[in-house]
């Protein structure tokens, strides 16, 4: 299906439900496709000749075992290193946190992971190579907040989100999890049926 909607993906990987999976044999799924996923971000990369090139990290365990593969091989991958070196990499989120605290259920968040790999970036290479992330945060409580959409307004301009979203409108480099949850309703289905009425932009990897 997903071939059929997306006429550019290359590789289709199915993997189990990992909340019927015992935690063992969900690491092991983890182990076995990221570095795979690693090497494609690897390729995405140096494919892009833009200067910034724009990234989008998606969430959950996957993308946090992606993002240590992808640091683990950029140590040795020297022409990966001379490409990112000439440019700088803009790493954004796909989701914006309203939340003050960053507890163990938002480890694994986007904002999190486009922060971690920036910061690890910059430690490993001592600053040589441009990476940096982009993480918006939006007051605790924001969307629970009976607010007018005047003061919305002013707190989305305040955090510069406008901005941000024009950066994500020109991306180049989607990384993420497409992940369908089964017996949930307002979920079920809805990623597909989005890039089934949208499709993605062709200059997007």
């Amino acid at each position: 299906e997903l071939r059929q909607r997306l006429p550019t993906v290359r590789e289709v990987h199915v993997m189990p439900n990992a909340a019927t999976m015992d935690l063992g044999d969900r690491k092991k799924n983890i182990r076995r496709m990221a570095p795979k996923t690693a090497e494609i971000l690897r390729e995405a990369i140096i494919n892009q000749q833009c200067d910034p090139i724009r990234i989008a990290l998606g969430c959950g365990e996957m993308m946090h075992a992606v993002i240590e593969q992808f640091l683990e091989d950029l140590k040795a991958d020297s022409a990966l290193q001379e490409h990112m070196s000439t440019r700088k990499i803009l790493v954004l989120p796909t989701t914006v946190f309203s939340e003050d605290r960053i507890g163990p259920g938002f480890s694994h968040a986007p904002s999190v992971l486009c922060a971690s790999l920036a910061a690890s970036v910059r430690a490993l290479f001592a600053g040589k190579l441009k990476v940096e992330a982009w993480v918006p945060q939006l007051p605790a409580g924001f969307h629970a907040r009976t607010t007018s959409k005047e003061e919305q307004k002013k707190v989305l301009e305040l955090v510069g989100y406008d901005e941000f979203l024009r950066e994500l409108r020109n991306l180049d480099i989607y990384c993420g999890s497409l992940g369908i949850a089964k017996g949930n309703p307002q979920y079920e289905g809805a990623v597909l049926q989005a890039i089934g009425e949208t499709g993605l932009p062709d200059h997007i990897t």
